[in-house]
């Protein structure tokens, strides 16, 4: 048996999350996986098992026709008793396969395995996830921010123009890779179980009320189990980008359902009060505030109208030094210069050194609760949906392991470690670091020069001194 590390409910052996509260109380990943080796439907070979959540398994294979690794996702075997879940998932992976797009994984063979087994077949990304990529290099900057939320908009907007709305887009869902021609290429994962929106006339295959996604990220119609648009999308990408921008989740809660409750009444607290020391542009940070608007109609109406919102916030004015992550140089009489800093034992501008006569900043404060502007029985039928007893899986939330709450750095005394370097979050637009380099060696030449030049004349007036009082000494001769 395991104890529950919150509840302290003891788990029998074998048991991913405990019955009674629904944390995770091992990883399912060390578990021994029967697919693993295995031949499946005579085409992969199933070599490792890298992911594991409420919907189902994810492994990597191997095609043995191409010769190449590809990401094979099986149904879990809870919904395999669910008629309509599966012809949902055939209906939908259809749809998804359809899909070609540089920032969507591509899906290209889904079926039923001869034991019954639903699954899909996507491209295998070798990169970071941008769980990863938030823990190792936050802060980001303004234009990282906004070419990442650019690059997932472009996805959004392919797949919302063949009506298919993701329903849980997140960091988890969201690869990062590195080219030779560009870096921080997002890949937008998980295409393959989207809900595809119905045209007039047609028959839903979803039943009404059936709630799917991730808490954390749930836009509020969909914690209510609503008819979706691409807005709900645009809502869940903002979340995406407030943690981007300030390190946190806008709303955190003990249960889904307090979580889901708090994107229904609560306004988020904006990024730049939950972490002041790594503010953005306030035209960014508006931008992402409208995404998260409990109102869907409030919201950019489409993925591509929010990239354009997005973009036209990084090139406002005054963003000449808004860099993050930045450390400035300054000299005497100068006009402080930006340099990129590739440090990673830095002295955090909340450090007792630097704060010392202003004191230290007051924590933000929580954001007050408004009137909701959804009904009741609204309310009630979220808290209905996350407060069932059924299992996690069950309860909508498709991911094993939460999504990390990644605060930025605290401030432990006089230095402060960073898990990464800031090198990988310069701006495209400003100097890359070899030009950063050149820039400032050319500042420290012409310092010098200057100065070789105030020696030289300050050293030739003083000879021309010592000359004229000699001469003047010996009588001029």
């Amino acid at each position: 048996m395991i104890e529950c590390p919150a509840c302290k409910t003891q788990v029998a052996e074998g048991i991913v999350f405990c019955p009674s509260c629904g944390t995770q109380v091992v990883d399912p990943l060390t578990l021994p996986d029967p697919l693993v080796g295995q031949m499946f439907v005579n085409k992969y070979r199933v070599d490792k098992l890298v992911g594991v959540g409420g919907m189902g398994r994810v492994y990597r294979a191997h095609q043995l026709s191409l010769g190449k690794d590809v990401c094979l996702k099986v149904l879990s075997p809870n919904y395999l008793s669910d008629a309509i879940q599966v012809k949902r998932f055939h209906r939908e992976a259809l749809a998804a396969s359809q899909l070609n797009h540089p920032n969507i994984v591509s899906v290209f063979d889904f079926g039923q395995n001869g034991d019954g087994s639903v699954f899909i077949v996507m491209e295998y990304v070798q990169g970071r996830d941008l769980v990863k990529v938030i823990n190792e290099d936050f802060p980001f900057t303004p234009r990282r921010i906004v070419d990442i939320g650019g690059q997932i908009c472009d996805a959004l907007t392919e797949a919302h123009a063949k009506h298919i709305i993701h329903r849980d887009i997140k960091p988890e869902n969201v690869m990062l890779l590195d080219r030779s021609d560009r870096h921080d290429v997002a890949k937008v994962l998980d295409f393959g179980i989207a809900r595809l929106e119905y045209q007039p006339g047609e028959t839903p295959v979803t039943r009404e009320g059936l709630v799917c996604g991730t808490p954390e990220f749930m836009s509020p119609e969909q914690a209510q189990g609503l008819e979706l648009d691409a807005r709900s999308d645009i809502y869940s990408l903002g979340v995406v980008l407030y943690q981007l921008a300030c390190g946190y989740l806008p709303f955190e809660g003990q249960t889904a359902m307090e979580t889901a409750v708090k994107h229904l009444t609560e306004q988020p607290i904006p990024p730049n009060e939950r972490s002041p020391h790594y503010a953005i542009p306030e035209e960014l940070q508006a931008v992402i505030m409208k995404a998260l608007s409990k109102r869907k109609e409030e919201r950019p109406s489409t993925a591509q109208e929010f990239k354009a919102l997005l973009e036209a916030a990084v090139r406002a004015p005054a963003q000449e030094d808004d860099l993050r992550g930045v450390f400035a140089v300054f000299t005497d009489g100068e006009r402080p210069m930006t340099e990129p800093s590739r440090r990673i034992n830095a002295v955090p501008p909340s450090s007792p050194a630097v704060t010392a006569e202003a004191g230290p900043p007051a924590p933000p404060q929580p954001a007050p609760a408004i009137p909701s502007p959804l009904p009741m029985a609204s309310l009630q039928a979220a808290a209905a949906v996350f407060s069932s007893s059924a299992p996690p899986a069950a309860q909508g939330r498709p991911v094993t392991f939460p999504s990390p709450r990644t605060p930025p750095p605290t401030p432990t005394g006089g230095t402060q470690a960073y898990d990464g370097s800031m090198q990988n979050s310069i701006e495209p637009g400003y100097p890359v670091p070899q030009e950063q380099d050149r820039f400032l060696e050319a500042q420290k030449h012409k310092r010098r020069k200057q100065m070789m030049f105030r020696i030289g004349g300050a050293a030739a007036a003083a000879i021309a001194g010592i000359i004229a009082i000699y001469m003047l000494s010996n009588g001029g001769n």
